[in-house]
């Protein structure tokens, strides 16, 4: 079906678009998922938290439209977060080796930048800034949304099923109506809405895996994660 606003053809969504990002992936040879995993080596060092917190300084200077840094950046913007949150490093001296080291996994770039150097002295010596790659950007974002996930948004109740109703209601009004614009809106929430019910679904699965498997197991521990009507 195509877009009905523009008269392009539609781009995959819901579960054919993650079938498209499946095809995809499975067509990566071994060096191409090499480079993709090395994005992910910050996270198997033994000071990873240190290197997460840098990125999610990074990260704090791109929203404010900061997207080169230098170290002196990055210092100043984790120095902004450690009043809020007492995990917040002090990676001191060796900020720059850790700025490079992410640098070499691909999932920053290093460029050298000789505007910001205020002096002959400061001329001579390297002056590299640093910028999120696009595939390290995705890779962090990765990251924060496995440690932002919780076991209880594996619950299938918060779905409002009324509110599906009124969709597909609104939708048999406006397909009768013939209201194109109506009836692609309301096909584009209803497909956000069942990706977001297949998501939770299979949390819900692998949770429940979780619970057979575990030592701890127990009568108790089910209806925690049970779906309700």
């Amino acid at each position: 079906m195509g877009d009905a606003t523009s008269g392009r053809p539609a781009r995959p969504t819901g579960p054919a678009r993650r079938t498209d990002r499946a095809r995809r992936a499975l067509d990566l040879n071994a060096p191409a998922v090499g480079d993709r995993f090395r994005l992910f080596n910050f996270t198997q060092r033994d000071d990873y938290i240190v290197y997460l917190w840098v990125l999610r300084a990074m990260d704090r200077l791109r929203a404010v439209h900061r997207v080169r840094v230098d170290t002196d950046d990055v210092a100043a913007a984790l120095a902004e977060l450690a009043p809020a949150h007492d995990d917040v490093p002090e990676p001191g001296a060796s900020l720059r080796d850790r700025l490079d080291s992410l640098a070499a996994d691909r999932i920053i770039h290093r460029l050298e930048d000789a505007s910001r150097a205020g002096s002959l002295a400061r001329y001579r010596n390297r002056q590299s800034v640093y910028q999120f790659s696009e595939l390290g950007y995705r890779a962090f974002l990765a990251v924060e949304d496995v440690l932002a996930a919780r076991v209880e948004d594996a619950n299938l109740s918060r779905l409002v099923f009324s509110d599906i109703l009124d969709d597909l209601r609104s939708l048999a009004e406006a397909n009768r109506a013939g209201d194109e614009r109506q009836v692609y809106r309301r096909l584009s929430r209803l497909d956000q809405v069942m990706e977001d019910m297949v998501r939770r679904s299979a949390h819900f699965h692998v949770t429940l895996g979780e619970i057979v498997t575990s030592t701890e197991a127990s009568p108790e521990l089910l209806p925690r994660y049970r779906l309700r009507p």
